[in-house]
């Protein structure tokens, strides 16, 4: 069963917002129409990509014209040269007024009037600073190598930029994040692509690039929304979505109402889109660093901050050459597949945060990033400062050769006592900054390894392990729950005070066959929330296990196993500094786990020692009550003789016979269904009963009717009693039975024969207030058999019980020895025979016999 109280309430880590972490698991459905949208975002692209590799072979057999330019906004701009345009006076930063005579106006009228053939020339003419030069360029044929170096590169990056979109979705299929990322993968893809061109055909595919700028905004607006948290803009999640996409559209439309080709586009709308593209990419941003900062799910924290680290990656060569172009050391736009392959590393931390749910130690890796980055950069100083002065110092003040020499003997003693010493204060403070401060965990295995060995019981065992994993991993909370097959929920909890353990089994209650807990015996691993969230395996366990570890608190449970066998699982909260586990530490709660399962199993076993020595003792007490209950031997020659050996250390079977006042003799024999401590207590009940009220009344019938009803009213439910009871008179040889529901008393009468003494009324114990019938006969020399079913089902012969034809037997062999011989020789004989069948005695055995003395 699900936690059947309200788990939320009592176990939900304080200052957990409920809702932030139902709303970061939202899947969307993946239903036909998104495995449909996959496959033809595949199918669009690969075309797409086909034909523009058509179109780059196509290029290589082509001229090269020796140029790049850039369209900006109203000018045709050179912004590379080489070869032969190079050779004949074209220079970076010329701009093309017109070329073969005729004026360039538009991207269209240079793919148009420019000389394609080889051998051929282009005559240019162009404003360089003012001033018109014109300037003639013989056409050379590209080739392979050289086509693809402009083109070729570019093509695969884009092709790169997609296949990161669509293995992420592949790996993480349904989740809103990774389908914002395929979009926007695949609009980056085509703007990537088609930014570098020749003369395209079809001439239609031009139109990608206006296509690309007027969509990608949206896609990475769109992305915004769903990652790394889940956001719904203008209260409404959907017009959220929705609302850039058709702003995206009405650009589109505008732009391709002017022109096909982007660089024909009017600047007005060029402007437009370039803010818009801006924009989105600020917004994405933004609510990176929003989420890094404040949103209270650490994984989303740990996701914003490796986006954040890719965007600083990917900006920092482009970033370096805008800085060497301003500053007049470098061309900025010379180099930009150079730079475009940076901006890999953007899409790619996207990637990789959404592939990996288990952002193990990307907090540690990301401190120790920019922590020895920092930290490298002080010492750098510090040495060339220290080196700089002490240099300024010792050869400013001093000269010689010899001096001299001394120098770099006197300066490495410097830095072996003072910068070395300083050195690793600055380590150390940064290791402070940085980590936060860090756990021996080698050294807390070990003493937890030595403080757990020193316990026994089960409470102190659990404390101790829970009290660890609080102190050590600094988490919100944590819970042990044992799995205990067949027997009732076991499940605690830290309560936040030092050691202190709650058993919180009767309000959070989970059943052996919890969704949760089958979840983690099976995998017999670690699993994280961002598990159950994410990770694909675990789709079809998602909905049913996610309820019961978001109720436990939980961020993180592990199987504690034992021979194979998962035996309880370990809850841990959150952590209370916000950040994600490390490895070092889910190694370190995974060593905990193994050696608590241990630890546990042992208590186990010694409170189960501890519990069989205190059942043993009761169990010879019990004995001994019994026996003693039993009646005591008579002399020789007493007419009524029993004997009982129990299967197990207490019987339930009894017998008994005492005297009465008026020289009769009550006897009862019983048997108890089921054995063990319970039968034995009804038993003595039932037998001490009889005895009692013998002694008033006479009668066996009214005798079993006034026990059958003491007996129904306590008896517990399954249990009954099958029961012999009268009375004998030596003087007469007259016996008066009642039976209930017992097997038929045997008369041996004294030629020999046998005669049943049937019954009809039910056992003792089931129905109250009926009555028993009672049987009178004359022993005239014979006997009275009575015995329990222990003697008639016990095996004599493989498959082969005694039954009664066999006791028959047997008495008919002994009946020439005395009763008590004759009862111990027939018990030892069919235990003996027994022995040979099976292992154990399966039932207890007992007889009594009643016969007047001298038969």
């Amino acid at each position: 069963m699900t936690p059947n109280a309200s788990p939320s309430a009592q176990l939900t880590t304080a200052g957990t917002p409920e809702l932030e972490w139902r709303l970061s698991v939202r899947l969307l459905r993946t239903g036909a129409w998104q495995v449909l949208g996959f496959a033809s975002l595949i199918a669009f692209f690969s075309a797409l990509a086909l034909l523009y590799f058509l179109n780059l072979a196509r290029w290589s057999q082509g001229p090269d014209f020796g140029w790049s330019v850039i369209f900006d906004l109203d000018r045709t701009m050179i912004s590379q040269v080489h070869g032969e345009a190079d050779k004949a006076g074209l220079r970076v930063g010329d701009r093309i007024v017109t070329i073969n005579g005729l004026k360039i106006a538009r991207y269209s009228d240079l793919q148009r009037v420019l000389e394609r053939g080889v051998p051929g020339e282009n005559i240019y003419t162009v404003d360089r600073a003012g001033e018109s030069v014109t300037v003639t360029v013989p056409n050379r044929s590209a080739g392979w190598p050289r086509a693809f170096e402009r083109f070729g590169l570019t093509w695969t990056l884009s092709v790169g930029f997609f296949v990161m979109g669509a293995v992420a979705y592949a790996m993480k299929p349904g989740t809103a994040a990774s389908w914002a990322f395929l979009i926007a993968a695949f609009h980056a893809a085509l703007w990537i692509m088609f930014s570098f061109t020749s003369r395209l055909s079809p001439a239609w595919l031009s139109a990608a690039l206006v296509y690309a700028w007027a969509f990608l905004p949206a896609a990475v607006l769109h992305l915004a929304q769903a990652f790394p948290v889940e956001r719904a803009w203008f209260g409404n999640r959907r017009m959220g979505m929705w609302l850039p996409y058709l702003l995206s559209a009405g650009l589109l439309a505008a732009m391709l109402f002017h022109s096909a080709h982007y660089a024909d586009v009017p600047k007005g709308l060029q402007v437009a889109a370039y803010f818009y593209w801006i924009a989105a990419l600020a917004v994405f941003l933004v609510s990176t660093v929003m989420a890094s900062v404040s949103s209270s799910d650490p994984l989303a924290r740990a996701r914003s901050r490796i986006v954040l680290l890719g965007t600083a990656v990917a900006s920092l060569v482009p970033a370096a050459d805008l800085i060497a172009g301003m500053s007049g050391y470098a061309d900025p736009i010379s180099r930009p597949t150079i730079n475009l392959v940076f901006f890999v590393f953007f899409p790619l931390s996207i990637a990789y945060t959404i592939i990996r749910h288990n952002l193990f130690d990307v907090d540690v890796y990301i401190r120790r990033a920019v922590g020895y980055g920092l930290m490298t950069a002080i010492v750098a100083t510090g040495y060339l400062t220290l080196q700089g002065a002490f240099s300024a110092l010792w050869l400013g003040g001093t000269g010689g050769t010899a001096v001299d020499g001394m120098y770099p003997v006197v300066f490495a003693l410097l830095v072996v006592f003072l910068f070395n010493p300083l050195n690793r204060r600055i380590q150390a403070m940064v290791d402070r900054l940085f980590f936060r401060g860090g756990v021996d965990y080698k050294r807390a295995v070990s003493e937890i390894s030595q403080g757990l060995a020193s316990l026994l019981t089960l409470p102190e065992v659990i404390s101790r392990l829970l009290s660890s994993v609080s102190v050590h991993v600094a988490v919100e909370g944590a819970g042990l729950i044992l799995l205990n097959p067949g027997e009732s929920c076991q499940s605690f909890f830290s309560t936040g005070r030092a050691g202190a353990v709650e058993d919180k089994s009767a309000s959070v209650c989970l059943s052996a066959g919890d969704a949760l807990l089958t979840l983690v015996a099976r995998e017999r691993q670690p699993i994280t929330l961002a598990d159950l969230i994410e990770a694909p395996r675990f789709r079809t366990a998602r909905d049913s296990c996610l309820p019961t570890m978001l109720d436990l608190g939980a961020a993180l449970v592990l199987p504690l196993v034992y021979k194979d066998r998962a035996t309880a699982v370990l809850t841990v909260g959150r952590k209370k500094s916000g950040q994600l586990y490390t490895r070092e530490e889910v190694d370190f709660l995974r060593t905990l786990a193994s050696q608590g399962a241990v630890t546990i199993e042992n208590a186990k076993m010694a409170e189960a020692l501890v519990e069989q020595e205190r059942m043993r003792r009761e169990l010879e007490l019990a004995r001994e009550i019994q026996t003693s209950l039993l009646p005591k031997p008579r002399e020789a020659g007493f007419p009524v003789v029993g004997i009982n050996r129990p299967a197990m250390e207490v019987s339930g079977d009894f017998y008994d016979y005492f005297e009465l006042p008026d020289g009769r003799i009550g006897f009862a024999l019983g048997d108890v269904s089921g054995k063990g401590l319970n039968a034995a207590l009804l038993t003595a009940k039932t037998s001490s009963l009889f005895h009692c009220l013998a002694k008033e009344h006479h009668s066996p019938g009214k005798l079993l009717a006034m026990v059958n009803n003491e007996v129904c009213e306590n008896v517990t439910r399954g249990m009954f009693v099958t029961m012999v009871g009268g009375f004998y008179d030596p003087a007469t040889g007259r016996v008066t039975l009642a039976n209930a529901g017992h097997q038929p008393p045997l008369y041996r009468a004294a030629d020999g024969r046998y005669t049943e003494i049937a019954t009809e009324a039910p056992p003792l114990g089931i129905l109250p207030h009926i009555e028993f019938a009672e049987t009178e006969l004359v022993l005239n020399g014979g006997g009275l058999y009575m015995f329990t079913d222990g003697l008639t089902e016990c095996w004599v012969a493989r498959e082969q019980p005694l039954e009664t034809a066999g006791v028959q037997r047997l008495i008919d062999e002994l009946h020439h020895l005395p009763a008590t011989q004759r009862l111990d020789t027939l018990v030892g004989r069919v235990l003996d025979a027994n022995s040979g069948v099976s292992a154990h005695q399966n039932d207890d055995l007992t007889l009594l016999i009643v016969e007047a003395a001298g038969s």
